[in-house]
Formats: C-alpha cells, sequence, structure tokens
C-alpha cells in the first residue's frame, strides 16, 4: 500500500524493554546485560558475514518470499557492515540499539498492523 512499515533496524518495543528490565527501571543491570548478550551475538553474526551474504545470496532463487530480491541481501550488508573495523561495528550496532529504544513506538505500530493483517 506505499506504506514504509520498517521505521527501526530491530523491533524492540516498550513492552519488551519493560520484560528485559522486569520493570520500569530504565537501563538497570538486565538491560546492560541484554545489550552486551547482543552485542557479542552481533559480533560473532561479523564474523561469518562474507558467508552469510552468500549463502542469503543463494537462497534468493529458492521462491522464498523474504529473500526474493536482493533488497533483503543489501539489508544483511548495511546490518552486518563487514567492511567496518570491530570498533566501527560496535558504534554501529550501538546506533541501531538507540535508534530501536527511540522508535519502539513505531515498532508497536508495526506489530498491531501485522495481527490485523494476519488475522483477515
Amino acid at each position: 500500500m506505499g506504506v514504509k512499515r520498517e521505521r527501526v533496524p530491530f523491533v524492540l518495543t516498550a513492552d519488551f524493554v519493560y520484560l528485559i528490565q522486569r520493570g520500569p527501571i530504565q537501563d538497570n543491570e538486565m538491560m546492560k546485560s541484554f545489550k552486551e548478550l547482543c552485542l557479542s551475538a552481533y559480533m560473532a553474526l561479523r564474523k561469518k558475514s562474507h558467508f552469510l551474504i552468500t549463502l542469503f545470496m543463494m537462497m534468493t532463487n529458492t521462491g522464498i518470499p523474504e529473500l526474493s530480491n536482493f533488497q533483503s541481501i543489501e539489508f544483511l550488508c548495511k546490518t552486518l557492515v563487514p567492511d567496518y573495523s570491530d570498533q566501527d561495528a560496535r558504534n554501529h550496532w550501538n546506533r541501531q540499539v538507540g535508534e530501536a529504544l527511540s522508535n519502539s513506538f513505531w515498532a508497536a505500530v508495526n506489530f498491531a498492523f501485522h495481527n490485523v493483517a494476519k488475522n483477515n
């Protein structure tokens, strides 16, 4: 319908944050631990980024709707930033987390539209 649904790098709604933090206290130890775990996972994926990008490129011909064009590959490249240094990649990830947190309203709206479309 011409509406850009994906407005955040990944879904991290206020409800998710509340659950992660186990309450309303902002940026507590639980949230810090969550961010550290996510950063570790991200950095591990980056180490295999060229393999993952190649694998996803090969899957574009499989008929999987989410991989029907190279925009998915571009998204993967922009997310994993394989040409960045490790420190630049960490900074990139931290900016992505900040963007996801500050735009959690749009993620919740996207969720709502997705649920409506799925149930109709």
